[in-house]
């Protein structure tokens, strides 16, 4: 029974946490442009790990729809995978940068076929 309760109590301090975290990050989440390193290093430990990209993004996501701009070709987004280059399983802030500058680049080369057509 004290496990139960000990465990319980952790979670809860889990949960709460990861709450307050999220609620910091939308705060300070951008509402356009490029999302910072600052932003997606939720632990502040100078990398971003798989989880705190899709977390931030997912919380960029849901700021967009709840002001009612939902996120064109979210779907079309790149995997992580793109952007960690040297396969280590984390992004340091060069590869985040270089992975979301050609991300715009492609982007601005989409934007000019639609317009020719």
């Amino acid at each position: 029974m004290k496990n139960l309760i000990k465990n319980m109590k952790l979670s809860l301090l889990v949960i709460s946490t990861l709450t307050m975290a999220s609620t910091a990050i939308a705060q300070e989440m951008p509402s356009r442009g490029p999302i910072p390193f600052g932003i997606f290093d939720a632990n502040k430990d100078g990398s971003i790990t798989e989880s705190e990209f899709y977390d931030a993004r997912a919380i960029r996501m849901k700021q967009k729809a709840d002001q009612g701009r939902p996120m064109k070709n979210a779907a079309n987004a790149p995997d992580f995978s793109v952007y960690d280059t040297n396969n280590d399983g984390k992004l340091n802030k060069l590869e985040l940068l270089e992975g979301q500058n050609k991300q715009m680049q492609k982007n601005r080369q989409n934007r000019g076929q639609r317009n020719n057509r």
